[in-house]
């Protein structure tokens, strides 16, 4: 199989081999380009520094929320709360090694904030996509939400209702801070909340609800109003692949898969497993190069504005004996917003297939300043 890669062009690259459903092998070429977020619509795509270009990952990079709470500059009431919750690992970024995507997926890793930094006990923060006809699609509307917790109502009677706290001056819109979560249960055991067990809010006795912190961001269409409540969870960032729907898209790994298939992923995987993206955010239609993404309050201006840059990636490969190959172009998938380093990072990926008769040689990589070509499947 093999394979080695001569990079061309100002981006992170790397390959590896993958082993689709059906059993093919194949070389998955990976290519990754960070742009600075813009404040205007007008502004053109700035490419980021060499040394602010977010390499390729092979696995996820593991952080901490108390690394979150220091790097967003969270209050000290918000860092108490986050040190209440459980102190497991998480990422921002997922691995980069997946064959291409079957959707296109907006990862973005973002704060809300007032549009005039004030302090707030809730704010609304929004994406926009706007198409090459300058039409304006919202794919998502979320509530920022201070602190709160369920609080008794004077004189202990009846459910609690939520409180806030104190105002703040912003919120991180990840999942970790939506509905979900573990659950006890009247015999002592914990429940997880299948599409979020990494979430803060679910309760499933009264007397464990009083005291306890809501999420601080949900869907402005299904707003928590009462402790028994259980909203789908509706953040930012990505959806693990433990968490429902996704977990139930990889397939069956039983006995059958195991005794029959291993090292070949299970006859009932589905690809869009590989889409990190919340689904709302899952675009099934490729973007073009000059359409674009407003963020609405999710940075220190009331607008952040990405616009998909005029450039595109081909791969040439050729075999160990110099026999060159139909030369391949990449298509993005994803990009990833973050709106802290106010970074945006594209990433393309394509899959050659290995020639049969000899070894894969090198694999050269180049940049083009124009459009890219759509495949028709994804436009």
């Amino acid at each position: 199989m093999t394979g080695f890669m001569i990079n061309h062009t100002p981006f992170h690259a790397d390959l590896f081999p993958h082993t689709s459903r059906e059993g093919e092998h194949s070389m998955v070429v990976v290519v990754k380009g960070t742009w600075m977020l813009g404040s205007s619509a007008t502004d053109s795509p700035s490419l980021a520094p060499y040394d602010q270009q977010i390499p390729v990952f092979r696995a996820p990079p593991l952080e901490s929320l108390h690394q979150l709470s220091r790097c967003m500059a969270l209050s000290e009431m918000q860092a108490e709360i986050i040190r209440e919750l459980p102190a497991e690992p998480w990422a921002q970024h997922e691995s980069d090694f997946c064959p291409p995507k079957p959707r296109f997926d907006l990862i973005i890793n973002a704060w809300a904030n007032h549009p005039d930094r004030q302090a707030f006990a809730q704010v609304e923060a929004a994406i926009d996509f706007v198409n090459q006809w300058q039409q304006v699609q919202r794919l998502m509307q979320l509530h920022a939400h201070a602190p709160r917790r369920w609080m008794k109502r004077l004189g202990g009677l009846g459910d609690p209702v939520a409180e806030y706290i104190e105002p703040v001056r912003r919120v991180p819109l990840f999942r970790r801070f939506a509905f979900g979560g573990q659950a006890l249960q009247a015999n002592g055991d914990s429940t997880s909340f299948e599409s979020n067990p990494s979430g803060m809010g679910y309760h499933l006795q009264r007397e464990l609800a009083n005291g306890a912190p809501l999420p601080w961001v949900e869907s402005t269409r299904d707003p928590l109003r009462h402790w028994k409540d259980t909203p789908d969870p509706v953040a930012l960032g990505t959806v693990p692949v433990h968490h429902l729907p996704r977990r139930a898209l990889q397939g069956s790994y039983d006995t059958h898969w195991e005794l029959q298939r291993l090292p070949r992923p299970p006859v009932d995987s589905d690809p869009r497993q590989y889409n990190a993206a919340p689904d709302a955010l899952q675009l099934k239609v490729t973007p073009l190069a000059g359409e674009a993404l407003v963020l609405n309050n999710m940075g220190d201006k009331a607008q952040l504005h990405f616009r998909w840059p005029t450039i595109a990636i081909s791969a040439c490969p050729e075999t160990a004996g110099g026999t060159r190959l139909p030369a391949q172009e990449l298509t993005w998938d994803t990009v990833v917003i973050d709106t802290v380093h106010l970074t945006s990072t594209l990433i393309w990926r394509c899959q050659m297939p290995l020639p049969s008769l000899e070894k894969l040689g090198a694999i050269s990589l180049f940049a083009h300043s124009r459009a890219p070509q759509t495949p028709a499947s994804l436009r």
